[in-house]
């Protein structure tokens, strides 16, 4: 699945990083094949997300939604047990090895992106979203914006392709709710497909998304 091995990640959660670090091209070419060759033939086997956060007609698919699962049986895929495999190992390099809180559950999501001039507007996700938010970039290539406010102070662009990895940190407990990146994506100019995992508390879900989504 990935040309190289990850064996050391940067530290995220202090408080002067960016909060978001990016694997470039570390996405075999035979993987992103095989995920958007699956992707294509079993897209109407998915449930289709209405979620009222979406802009300009994309589309959400919901692969998962559950316990932590157990690699050997979460799917008959390979390519998605060596999503979850990598997102596990990850996320132990992130977090020390922390085991994940009684009650959290993990989300697996496909979005797609239509071209679109407008992209995504500053936002920052949701505070029920914790610890880390992983984005295997699948198909396109986009810009994505970093920003300190919505007035894109110190606006820094990282241009993500098909193949590559961002991790984003999320809050472990409330005292982080402020250190969420304020990120948007620019104008989509061809087809963008990105599967998103990410752990989420449902009794902090149940507080957050009746609220603004996009954080501010």
């Amino acid at each position: 699945m990935l040309k190289y091995k990850i064996n050391k990640v940067e530290n995220i959660f202090n408080n002067k990083h960016l909060g978001m670090q990016v694997f470039k091209d570390i996405l075999s070419n035979s993987f992103l094949t095989q995920i958007n060759d699956f992707l294509q033939k079993s897209e109407t086997s998915f449930e289709i997300k209405r979620e009222k956060y979406i802009e300009n007609n994309q589309k959400v698919f919901l692969l998962y939604r559950g316990n932590f699962p157990d690699i050997t049986t979460f799917s008959e895929n390979k390519s998605f047990n060596e999503i979850i495999s990598e997102y596990l190992n990850l996320r132990n390099l992130y977090l020390n090895n922390s085991k994940h809180s009684t009650g959290n559950i993990l989300e697996i999501k496909v979005i797609k992106y239509p071209v679109s001039d407008l992209g995504v507007g500053l936002h920052k996700d949701l505070s029920s979203n914790i610890n880390l938010i992983m984005f295997f970039n699948l198909k396109g290539s986009v810009s994505l914006d970093i920003c300190e406010d919505k007035n894109r102070t110190n606006e820094i662009n990282i241009k993500l392709e098909a193949g590559d990895l961002n991790v984003m940190r999320a809050p472990r407990n409330k005292e982080e709710n402020d250190l969420r990146p304020l990120h948007g994506i620019g104008p989509v100019n061809e087809e963008r497909i990105v599967l998103v995992i990410r752990e989420i508390n449902e009794e902090l879900e149940k507080e957050t998304n009746p609220g603004n989504w996009r954080g501010f």
